[in-house]
């Protein structure tokens, strides 16, 4: 009876209507129990506690710093990101709460370094006043600031520059396509002029090193948009050695990071299939052999595991026994390639009934009721449909935080809507 509460007990699979291999879940017959359990949102994420750490460990941890959240949800609307469909509406925390919070939390830690946490965090429409005040106070202390989510253009580098001070090691962005045409497809809304000037910007600023971070196996994808890739990479490096001094022209260097599309749940590609195994490695020796400049290092993700987080996200109830299996032949830490087996999943599937191969690259087709849609962060069907179709077309949807509504049913399904503290650049 509590709203965003789901209890699996109270529902059952069927197969009776037309639905993916997997059924579609529904309460079971004389439970009160609803058809769709929708999240819950904190509207006022002001009013939250800014400080949720209470004790600093005695091991070093990797991320060993304070960390505070200064806005929740994105509303840039790229298709293939769970997050930015998961965690609408955006709402910001005030420039003056961020910066009482920083000092407070660093006063009460003793970190020597914050870092300003959120899905897009210089999209933050007073990141400036913010990132100037706490400059200011931090002066001489020896405390850094970091801003790890980074915007793919001039305006990102600029904040970049503002925190970095004379630590410029490398700078990260995710340009996730290679060609203009994938990056409308997904609706990343960017332009190669867009990391041009981004990366001119930062190589002229004194970054020596910049990392981008692709994706490979997008719905629609053809191998030129894989030597796209390779060649945006190539473009990038040699604008870097263009435009710094002579003597900087050998540190210059480009590193692509590039994934393997998985299709998540309650996203616009949340019909499409995986790319097929061996043709994932054909378009990664693809991209390999078309990078021309030794400088330009090349990192791609596992297709093994891969097609297991693939499997995991389109699957329903039934994948949980092959969970418990493989767990129980041995899997343990399979994100550490030294850890992972595929046979292990193989195997654990087969007894359960499971083609991996066949769950992986099935088309879900748009009729078709799926295994994850009892349970919604907000964003209707049809808008999920619609943006699907107009990733046919190349068409892109603008940010509604920029614009107006796009209609993507979050506001009026979960009575939110954004919150900002001022107008966004």
């Amino acid at each position: 009876s509590i709203a965003g509460n789901y209890v699996p007990s109270l529902y059952e699979v069927r197969h009776d209507e037309p639905c993916s291999p997997h059924g579609y879940t529904v309460p079971r017959e004389g439970k009160d129990a609803p058809t769709v359990v929708y999240k819950r949102v904190v509207e006022d994420f002001g009013a939250t506690n800014p400080l949720s750490q209470s004790c600093v460990p005695y091991a070093q941890l990797v991320h060993d710093r304070l960390s505070i959240e200064i806005l929740r949800g994105c509303a840039r609307g790229c298709r293939f990101c769970q997050a930015g469909m998961t965690y609408r509406p955006v709402r910001e925390r005030s420039a003056d709460q961020i910066v009482s919070s920083v000092i407070q939390g660093l006063e009460k830690t003793g970190y020597d370094e914050v870092s300003l946490t959120s899905l897009s965090t210089t999209d933050h429409s007073c990141i400036r006043d913010v990132l100037g005040r706490l400059n200011r106070r931090l002066e001489d202390t020896g405390i850094r600031v970091s801003i790890p989510s980074q915007r793919l253009d001039s305006f990102g580098v600029d904040m970049a520059e503002s925190v970095a001070g004379e630590k410029k090691g490398g700078l990260t962005f995710a340009p996730e396509a290679g060609s203009q045409r994938m990056r409308d497809i997904i609706n990343k809304n960017v332009t190669e002029e867009d990391l041009d000037r981004a990366a001119k910007a930062a190589f002229e600023a004194g970054w020596n090193r910049m990392k981008l971070y692709f994706m490979m196996g997008l719905p629609g994808e053809r191998d030129e948009d894989i030597v796209a890739i390779a060649n945006l990479a190539d473009h990038v490096l040699e604008l870097g050695r263009s435009v710094v001094p002579k003597a900087r022209r050998g540190s210059i260097s480009v590193s692509i990071s590039v994934s393997v599309f998985i299709p998540k749940a309650a996203t616009p590609f949340q019909w499409c299939p995986q790319l097929d195994y061996d043709d994932v490695k054909r378009r990664q020796k693809l991209l390999i052999t078309s990078v021309r400049n030794r400088a330009v290092r090349v990192h791609y993700h596992d297709a093994e595991t891969s097609l297991i987080e693939a499997a995991l996200s389109r699957a329903g109830r039934d994948m949980t026994p092959v969970i418990i299996d493989a767990w129980r032949s041995g899997s343990r830490f399979d994100a550490w390639v030294e850890h992972f087996s595929l046979d292990n999943w193989k195997e654990a599937a087969a007894k359960n009934g499971i083609d991996l191969n066949e769950l992986v690259h099935l088309p879900y087709e748009l009729d078709w009721r799926l295994p994850w849609e009892h349970v919604s962060p907000g964003c209707t069907r049809g808008f999920l449909e619609r943006e699907y179709r107009r990733s046919l077309e190349g068409v892109t949807t603008p940010d509604c935080t920029r614009t107006s509504c796009t209609g993507c049913g979050i506001c009026p399904t979960l009575h939110a809507k954004n919150v900002l503290m001022g107008d966004r650049a």
